[in-house]
């Protein structure tokens, strides 16, 4: 090969980098906006843009519609190889939703919402992200954006304007960024400045969730925190120190848990803050289920009482008094039937405990990020049918499953 042929073989090699460069930034814009505008227009109407005084409306119209059009150009990059996956996820909730308007089980003021989130945004998130090529340059941008949304969420949570002393949907906007920083700082090619700066944030935005936030988003970070370290213990050093280190406390603090926490009441009080979740502590309720039981055992009764077709999606929310299910197996067999419902569920749980044994890179590192508020969350608390976090995971196994199929293909 001449040098003329090399500079244009080159060339060519570009051009088609660019070209997929451009069809990653497509297909990563409806994710990263509606994370991102989801939190300007829940939370930074009330703190940094509340002065301007902007009607409900309008930051319903941004947050839902421009993701909207982004995933609508977005659809013009996904790959050929997905659209069958995408059309049949459409049709099935389509018609779950249909199933549970026609029967009357669906909350009337509720249809517009569930039929954006879960058709609109969503399943075309799962499709667009099993179709990006470079999951570092989406892992970048994610990284990125957390940042955004953790500092507009902690402006928020702390305003004097707000008055606020509990958000539970603000405590989960910071559980996604705060796993992610914490990702951050087990990497192993990070800076020791950045590994420093993402893990003070890391904390900070732990202790705002034990400050201002729900129980539920510790316990997904905890679980979290818990599978990172065991995964990586493996083969990183960072692992193994914060595994040990982190028994060494858990050890120190359960010897000296009384102390412990009168300490952390006398900071807080001393600071002028109130901690909810050091109340549920200090009552000894801190396992108490807030009334989730009795909605569990209202929707096991009504599942028995259809077992084979369900009731229709997001049907849960008005049989059970306006309430979800807040349980995700239980809100499957709920809307699709025992049957349907379990195998679903189950099929969600392989794949997760697979991950404890995939190889390492970015693609691990995001479902055990997006497994948090995606999955663990989905144990007690909101429902699956809004989590763009849980299709997003999704979105990436059926990414791993067709390259599996090629490899495959190949071989024989």
């Amino acid at each position: 090969m001449n040098q003329t042929e090399r500079d244009l073989y080159y060339t060519e090699e570009d051009f088609e980098q660019r070209i997929q460069r451009k069809r990653d930034r497509a297909l990563s814009r409806p994710i990263l906006w509606y994370l991102l505008l989801t939190v300007i227009c829940v939370f930074g109407r009330d703190s940094i843009l509340a002065p301007l005084g902007i009607s409900e409306n309008v930051y319903y119209y941004i947050r839902y519609g421009a993701p909207t059009l982004a995933t609508l150009y977005a659809l013009l990059f996904i790959k050929k190889k997905f659209l069958g996956w995408f059309a049949g996820m459409e049709i099935i909730f389509g018609f779950s939703y249909i199933y549970a308007y026609i029967q009357d089980n669906m909350l009337q003021g509720n249809i517009l919402v569930y039929l954006v989130t879960t058709l609109i945004v969503c399943i075309p998130s799962a499709i667009c992200i099993a179709s990006i090529e470079d999951y570092e340059y989406f892992y970048q941008k994610l990284k990125l954006t957390s940042v955004v949304v953790s500092i507009i969420v902690l402006i928020y949570i702390y305003q004097p304007l707000v008055g606020t002393t509990y958000s539970m949907p603000a405590s989960y906007q910071i559980l996604w960024c705060s796993v992610l920083h914490v990702n951050e700082v087990f990497k192993k090619n990070s800076k020791k400045i950045e590994i420093i700066l993402f893990a003070a944030f890391s904390v900070f935005e732990v202790i705002t969730i034990f400050i201002r936030g729900a129980r539920g988003p510790l316990l997904c970070f905890a679980v979290y925190l818990a599978a990172k370290v065991i995964i990586e213990m493996r083969s990183n050093k960072k692992a193994m120190f914060t595994g040990l280190l982190g028994a060494m406390v858990l050890v120190v603090i359960a010897q000296n848990v009384d102390s412990v926490v009168s300490w952390i009441s006398l900071k807080l009080n001393q600071a002028g803050l109130y901690s909810r979740n050091l109340q549920y502590i200090l009552s000894k309720s801190i396992f108490d289920g807030s009334g989730r039981d009795v909605w569990r055992d209202r929707a096991i009764d009504l599942i028995w009482e259809r077992p084979l077709w369900g009731y229709g999606a997001s049907s849960d929310v008005k049989l059970l008094g306006g309430q979800y299910a807040h349980s995700l197996p239980l809100e499957l067999m709920f809307d699709f039937g025992i049957l349907i419902g379990g195998i679903i569920f189950i099929v969600i749980c392989l794949y997760v405990i697979g991950i404890f044994f995939a190889e390492e890179g970015v693609k691990r590192d995001l479902k055990l990020v997006l497994l948090s508020e995606g999955f663990v969350m989905l144990f007690f608390s909101g429902t699956y049918l809004q989590s763009i976090f849980l299709f997003l995971f999704i979105g990436l196994l059926l990414s791993e499953e067709h390259r599996y199929k090629i490899r495959f293909g190949r071989r024989h």
